[in-house]
């Protein structure tokens, strides 16, 4: 099953599978869709954007693992690749689709998925990965971070770039700047992924 709220992608998919061993059997345009799919068909694969209609989807990555911890899922998305792809590590999926794969590597990622490979790279893995000092303590562990901070934090752990981030909060792009190098630092991170990654794992991302 595909999810994604955009029909040409759907149908892109759909006939990059043909005359391959693959097949999409559903379609879906919203989690609630897909959640009634799977609640009718068993699935080999599921194959879900991290966004849909511009909103961040993510969280129902964490529930379709924790609901069928066997289905296989693929994300992919042309949003902000880093934060992206480290909450969708963080929350169980089996690997990340670039936008730029082509047919054969997307069908072969696909076959690996339903055969339980893991599919994340060395490198990926390395992105996706906060500091050891991170432990199962995070949810007490005391950063000294602003509101405005913590709201920036949240728009940059939904794939928003420092343009819409100000754009949404009526302030320059330098002004955004700063903030994410002031949050970078307080964070003792090097880049938005592991911020992401940080940020997940205290639910910052939330409203």
């Amino acid at each position: 099953m595909i999810l994604n709220d955009v029909k040409l992608i759907r149908l892109g998919v759909a006939m990059m599978f043909q005359d391959s061993p693959l097949m999409l059997v559903a379609e879906a345009e919203t989690v609630a869709q897909s959640r009634e799919v799977l609640q009718t068909q068993p699935l080999d694969l599921l194959i879900m954007e991290a966004r849909l209609a511009n909103q961040d989807i993510l969280p129902a990555l964490q529930e379709f693992k924790r609901d069928y911890p066997q289905l296989p899922v693929l994300v992919f998305s042309s949003h902000n690749y880093p934060t992206v792809l480290a909450r969708s590590n963080h929350y169980g999926a089996s690997g990340f689709i670039r936008m730029t794969a082509d047919r054969e590597m997307v069908i072969q990622m696909c076959l690996q998925a339903i055969g339980q490979e893991n599919l994340w790279t060395t490198d990926e893995l390395r992105r996706a990965s906060m500091s050891h000092t991170l432990q199962s303590s995070d949810a007490e562990y005391d950063v000294p971070l602003t509101r405005r901070e913590v709201q920036i934090l949240r728009f940059l752990c939904r794939g928003n770039s420092n343009k819409e981030i100000a754009a949404r909060l009526e302030i320059s792009g330098e002004t955004v700047k700063e903030h994410v190098q002031h949050i970078l630092r307080k964070l003792k991170v090097g880049d938005r992924t592991q911020a992401a990654i940080w940020a997940t794992r205290l639910g910052l991302f939330y409203d």
